[in-house]
């Protein structure tokens, strides 16, 4: 029985060591790197860093996202339900994010689990204009562990982020690249 108990042990220690990120928590080094990717994505945007950082899978979940959207649409964009996902699939993260204006991107706080990190950030120029508004938000990152020969050990998997949408398209309209609540109300009239 001794004996049993020994080779089961030892079976389960080697089958661990094995795929060692499968069974052990994300360090914090893990966790920066993985918010330091999500930083990058959406202050200095590369097909790339996409690549290396996210799941072939990715889902970007954010009704701030999808408000704004629907408030400031590009031209002949369609509508997107308020809870659907922002971008559902790497190719539509990539074409979605890749063709917005790099933004700065401060890290505020993070704090991480064993497979999903949390962050503060800030961004202080949502529009190019003088003075805008600061637009702080929180997004977690649900991870899974990189295929082995990865450049990072983590993938973004699942994105859910929402900030202060109000704040950001009150930027963009002092921009003049949103139409204000009036001027809306002037077309519906004519």
């Amino acid at each position: 029985m001794h004996a049993f108990v020994v080779a089961a042990i030892s079976l389960l220690a080697g089958s661990a060591a094995a795929s060692p990120r499968r069974f052990r928590c994300m360090r914090d080094s893990d966790a920066q790197q993985v918010a330091t990717n999500f930083g990058n994505l959406i202050a200095a945007y590369t097909d790339a860093l996409a690549d290396a950082a996210l799941s072939p899978n990715i889902k970007d979940y954010s009704e701030s996202v999808n408000s704004l959207i629907n408030t400031c649409p590009e031209p002949g964009a369609a509508t997107v339900s308020l809870l659907a996902p922002t971008f559902d699939g790497l190719d539509a993260f990539k074409a979605g994010q890749g063709s917005q204006p790099a933004i700065n991107f401060q890290q505020l706080n993070m704090w991480h689990s064993c497979d999903t990190v949390t962050l503060r950030w800030e961004t202080t120029n949502a529009a190019n204009i003088t003075n805008p508004k600061p637009v702080v938000g929180i997004v977690a990152l649900e991870t899974c562990p990189a295929p082995a020969g990865s450049e990072y050990p983590y993938l973004i998997d699942t994105i859910y982020s929402e900030f202060d949408a109000a704040a950001w398209v009150q930027d963009l309209q002092a921009q003049g690249v949103c139409p204000t609540s009036c001027e809306k109300q002037r077309k519906l009239r004519h």
